[in-house]
């Protein structure tokens, strides 16, 4: 029985098996019904096993003896090595299913409460039964709260909480962006999106996975932009780029590529050999007694200042480019001094924030 995925990008929402999930990537996976047993205990009719002798393979199959009290032991030497393949896969599928996020990943699952609250484990050959050694403590502290909630709070009051149903025909009219918490990176992602339009936004994926990989080389290493094409047209299509707008997306990933190579600061800051470089930096901590996260496309140390680099992948055509660049500065500029609040607990050399535009080949920063 295969589980089901859901990913998403941008706000495209893919449902799909774990299984054709198999070499895809989303910003968000979601994992539902953890707790559905992925392999049944009925024993089947008949069981079979390859055997290999030498350069001989043989084929060993044992029948159920139906109205035997006991099934012979041949017959359950197979069932069980069967059990353990079966275990082993879905050890493998449940890797596949979490290694699918690039950012956020919801599990999802539920155990059974019996008589004075006691957690009952999770069904044997369920996902959960293979999380549970570590999702057990975070289970517990959720039943651990709803005792105290339905216990009342402190002037003996219970709080409760009602769950609706929303109509059938219900459309969703508000921002997505009013859905993301401020302090969220996701939150100005979403906002992007929707003013850059979807291909622009896909464009944009494929324009960063390059300038990563071109991080992690010196510039003779870099392979030609006709080797790269074919690469990027199939990242384009599997992010859902459309047909008839395929041409056009790549080109623009061409060109981008091509103008950061000619670019001498698009080669000083994709330099493999920079001080303690390092692209698509996770960093997270508390800013005051808020907790703040983000991923920062380019860091390095040059000159004894540690650079923070955020690469904006958007175009403008129009002779007011200046005006842009400065908005853009202004957009990004809250982001960007997060994630130098978060590099100071790290670094204590001095920082500088910067934003880089393949398509114009600008660098604009905090100075």
């Amino acid at each position: 029985k295969s589980f089901v995925s859901a990913g998403l990008n941008a706000s495209r929402l893919e449902v799909m098996t774990i299984h054709n999930a198999k070499g895809l990537e989303f910003d968000t996976v979601i994992i539902p019904g953890l707790d559905r047993r992925a392999m049944t205990d009925e024993k089947a009719g008949l069981v079979w096993s390859e055997l290999s002798t030498g350069a001989k393979q043989h084929l060993l199959i044992a029948p159920l003896e139906y109205g035997q009290k006991n099934t012979s032991s041949f017959y359950e030497r197979i069932r069980s090595k069967e059990n353990k393949r079966l275990d082993n896969e879905l050890s493998r599928l449940l890797y596949v299913g979490v290694t699918r996020a690039r950012r956020q990943l919801y599990l999802i699952g539920a155990v059974k409460r019996g008589k004075g609250d006691v957690l009952s484990k999770p069904v044997k050959g369920s996902l959960l039964d293979k999380l549970w050694p570590v999702v057990e403590k975070d289970f517990l502290a959720v039943t651990d709260s709803k005792r105290i909630s339905e216990a009342g709070d402190v002037k003996g009051t219970s709080k409760s909480q009602t769950l609706y149903r929303l109509p059938i025909d219900y459309m969703e009219t508000l921002s997505l962006a009013a859905e993301f918490p401020g302090n969220s990176d996701d939150c100005a992602a979403i906002v992007e999106f929707e003013w850059a339009g979807v291909t622009a936004k896909h464009v944009g994926t494929v324009i960063h996975d390059e300038l990563r990989l071109m991080s992690s080389n010196l510039p003779r290493d870099w392979k030609s932009i006709r080797e790269q094409s074919g690469v990027w047209k199939n990242r384009l299509i599997s992010l859902g780029v459309p047909s008839a707008l395929l041409a056009g997306a790549l080109r623009r990933v061409e060109k981008a590529i091509q103008l950061v190579r000619a670019d001498g600061i698009g080669r000083w800051i994709l330099n493999p050999t920079n001080t303690d470089a390092r692209s698509e930096f996770s960093i997270s901590g508390w800013i005051g007694d808020q907790f703040m996260q983000g991923i920062i496309d380019r860091t390095f140390v040059d000159g004894g200042i540690r650079w923070i680099i955020d690469y904006k992948t958007g175009y403008h055509d129009g002779s007011d480019l200046e005006i842009f660049l400065k908005r853009e500065w202004e957009r990004y500029q809250p982001q960007l001094n997060r994630y130098s609040s978060l590099m100071a607990g790290l670094d204590n050399r001095p920082i500088k924030l910067g934003l880089y535009f393949p398509l114009h080949t600008r660098f604009v920063t905090d100075s």
